[in-house]
């Protein structure tokens, strides 16, 4: 499973080609001098050919646009899905508690005082006993003892300590839904009166 980092700079890889490759087929559209070949055009004037590219290029640029936004929804709906399984991961990997000392050890943990938790967590490293490290842990993270969890990342589980950091950076819902508000602020339709640099200048 992917951790946070990887799924954020895969996201960002992700939006940054599909909002690329829109501003490109754009400026292409907007580079477009005359209008699509058809054998009736020799027959309209400057101001039926003029008409005829506006009308091409703004709905090319529809098209673009709609297909723009709907690669960019599915983009983001596809990094919300990613983002939401991983939680439960880190929760699992932090505040499980699953051994045969597992119960007795958040039992113990939930009244003990600060300095019982710090005697406890001198046991846990001593006896290499992950169920009680981790009931410590738990505890000193729901009553924010900074210098137990300290303690437990460097003496008893360095990798904790990068789960958890992990785990206090993820996204809030509120922060998801707002990624899931702005899709159409992002993915924006064109700017049609710049569709036509070249007509714009000769009125």
């Amino acid at each position: 499973m992917k951790i946070l980092q990887e799924i954020q700079t895969e996201h960002g890889r992700n939006a940054s080609e599909i909002m690329n490759s829109y501003l490109d087929t754009i400026d292409e559209i907007r580079a477009q001098k005359e209008p699509e070949a058809g054998g009736y055009l020799n027959r309209l004037t400057d101001d039926q050919r003029l008409d005829l590219l506006r009308e091409q290029k703004t709905r090319r640029a529809d098209e673009a646009h709609g297909k723009t936004l709907e690669a960019y929804t599915a983009e983001v709906e596809r990094d919300h899905n990613k983002l939401a399984q991983r939680p439960t991961h880190l929760k699992h990997r932090l505040f499980s508690v699953e051994g045969p000392d597992g119960a007795p050890a958040l039992s113990r943990s939930v009244t003990a005082t600060e300095g019982e938790l710090s005697a406890y967590l001198d046991i846990a490293e001593q006896a290499s006993n992950t169920d009680l490290a981790r009931a410590v842990f738990v505890a000193a993270e729901r009553r924010d003892l900074g210098d137990l969890m300290h303690r437990s990342f460097v003496e008893v589980n360095q990798e904790a300590g990068t789960l958890y950091q992990e785990w206090a950076e993820m996204p809030s819902q509120d922060v998801l839904e707002r990624q899931q508000e702005s899709i159409e602020r992002v993915a924006q339709p064109p700017n049609y009166n710049r569709l036509m640099p070249y007509a714009q200048a000769t009125t």
